[in-house]
């Protein structure tokens, strides 16, 4: 394989090593950008044919390079290789690495479907949904020549959820549900509250996530429950959808309709638990509509529960302790937490 010398650091160190020419080099990988405008599947298919593939992006330092790539440049978008071609619920990478990082533009993703492209200019950076037939260029990307990827950690997490707490089968964490019918709260009270006990507001991130009465027999019947709060938002005005988790906008789940921003102050978004079977279950709201709501942690986070066994253990009955904005009251063996 020929490798690149026409780029190299002061020193004399070839930026671009293990990479074919014309090729860059960032962290283990290669990139090359397309110099003809394709389809999203001629795009793929030339990639293919260099022994590469449409570039995939696990993290925001990735993104950064691609935006150093190609940001400035006058087309508008670039193929990358994101896309809900097959399931529009569903995106996936060409590579078939699990999607773990996600920037979507604004009103991005929504219920678009098609194939996955980077903005540049003004919005550079930023993930829109093209009709996969638009004949855009294109990122590809390989890994360079004499590198090795490191293996992930093969030791599992504790997959052990507090009382009260419900595994989510596919994932290590555990959810509650908090239902408006004993309290409401806005999303970003929702939101606050779910950090300060040490998680998030609820992600999902697949079809078999929804079904929460399914993934614990000893869950209640939360059919009933008409709305309930998940991190999912677009507060900012300039981006698209985002997990409050940090999580990635891999999977979607709107009813028809939705998200339709409704007299431009809609941009969170609440799940009706009784239509996760549906074609849709999703819809946005006024962020400070009251609902019920859904909080995660991650397994083995089980801090609550130990201070109720400190508290039993002391033989404490009734204690009463102020955190930052929130109350931790211990009353006849109850622990709640509340603002």
């Amino acid at each position: 394989m020929k490798n690149s010398t026409s780029e190299s650091s002061g020193d004399g160190v070839d930026l671009n090593l293990g990479c074919k020419h014309g090729w860059k080099r960032h962290s283990s990988y290669c990139y090359y950008i397309g110099t003809e405008s394709k389809t999203y599947d001629e795009a793929k298919d030339h990639c293919k044919r260099t022994s590469s593939y449409l570039a995939d992006v696990s993290d925001r330092v990735d993104n950064a390079f691609l935006i150093s790539l190609v940001g400035l440049r006058p087309e508008k978008h670039f193929w990358l290789g994101l896309s809900n071609q097959k399931n529009q619920d569903v995106f996936e990478w060409t590579s078939t690495v699990p999607v773990r990082y996600t920037h979507w533009n604004r009103e991005m993703p929504g219920r678009n479907q098609g194939c996955v492209a980077m903005t540049t200019g003004s919005t550079a950076g930023l993930w829109d949904v093209l009709p996969c037939t638009n004949r855009e260029k294109y990122i590809c990307k390989y890994q360079a020549e004499g590198t090795a990827l490191t293996p992930a950690p093969t030791t599992a997490p504790s997959d052990l959820c507090a009382d009260g707490w419900t595994k989510i089968s596919s994932r290590y964490f555990c959810f509650k549900v908090f239902p408006g019918s004993l309290e409401t709260k806005s999303w970003f009270e929702a939101r606050d509250y779910c950090r300060a006990i040490g998680g998030d507001l609820l992600s999902f991130h697949s079809a078999a996530e929804l079904n929460l009465n399914k993934q614990s027999s000893r869950s209640p019947n939360y059919s009933r429950y008409l709305t309930l709060w998940i991190g999912l938002s677009a507060s900012d005005q300039g981006t698209g959808f985002e997990w409050s988790d940090g999580s990635p906008v891999n999977f979607q789940h709107w009813k028809d309709g939705e998200p339709n921003n409704k007299n431009n102050v809609e941009s969170c978004v609440e799940f009706s638990s009784r239509d996760w079977g549906l074609s849709g279950s999703w819809s946005d709201n006024q962020c400070e509509a009251p609902n019920g709501w859904v909080c995660q942690i991650r397994t083995g986070k089980r801090w609550l529960s130990y201070i109720k066994l400190c508290l039993d253990t002391l033989n404490v009955t009734k204690v009463r302790v102020i955190l930052s904005n929130y109350t931790i009251s211990f009353i006849s063996g109850v622990l709640s937490i509340y603002m």
